[in-house]
């Protein structure tokens, strides 16, 4: 079994202790160190080369918002599951959107955030279930506030796909996400596409904008 080698970053550090202790009873878990703001999530980053960063999205100084997107770009391999107490649909959207591999509430199951972080280093998305069951809801996000006349011909689950699409996630991380095979999400992406009369993700955001206005 290979080890994990991860750090923690949140600014309070009773949650970074949590975090540190709970990750140590497992055998495959290794925490290199713990940080408390922008800056020492940055120097544990670069002195350490972790597999995976669990990163606090409020932060003094460099916020994990803003942070996110800059380690992402210079470390592509590393993964990154951010924590947040946001209950703010667009935030969950947004964290996505800026190449998070995962994201949770702090008040997350720990038996979940273990199993998630096990699930990304597998190459898989991690949402929080509470965080899922939210965005799958209808008008879930500002993207889905549909027609009335075409809310009715959307199911549930070619909205929530629609919602992860929006989000930049591909077939297959969708599929992961989901627990439901590539070939399932591209029928619903078919689906999706032929109701919304268009032909690809990328004309998607265009006329999703035209209905919202």
């Amino acid at each position: 079994m290979s080890t994990i080698n991860l750090v923690i970053v949140d600014d309070h550090r009773l949650v970074t202790q949590a975090l540190s202790n709970l990750f140590e009873q497992f055998k495959d878990f290794r925490v290199l160190g713990t940080g408390f703001d922008g800056k020492a999530a940055l120097e544990l980053v670069v002195n350490h080369k972790p597999d995976l960063l669990i990163l606090d999205l409020q932060l003094p100084g460099l916020s994990g918002e803003d942070l996110l997107p800059v380690i992402k770009k210079a470390y592509p391999d590393l993964r990154v599951i951010v924590l947040t107490a946001s209950q703010i649909k667009q935030t969950w959207q947004k964290v996505l959107t800026l190449g998070a591999d995962g994201i949770a509430l702090k008040s997350v199951a720990s038996q979940d955030l273990v199993a998630g972080v096990r699930q990304v280093m597998r190459g898989q998305m991690f949402i929080d279930p509470i965080i899922q069951e939210e965005l799958s809801q209808h008008n879930s996000g500002a993207f889905l506030n549909l027609p009335d006349e075409l809310n009715a011909r959307i199911t549930r689950r070619e909205r929530e796909i629609l919602l992860l699409v929006l989000n930049d996630l591909t077939s297959k991380q969708i599929a992961d996400n989901l627990g439901i095979s590539d070939r399932t999400v591209s029928k619903h992406r078919e689906n999706i596409y032929h109701k919304l009369g268009v032909h690809s993700s990328t004309e998607l955001l265009p006329i999703m904008n035209r209905l919202k206005g």
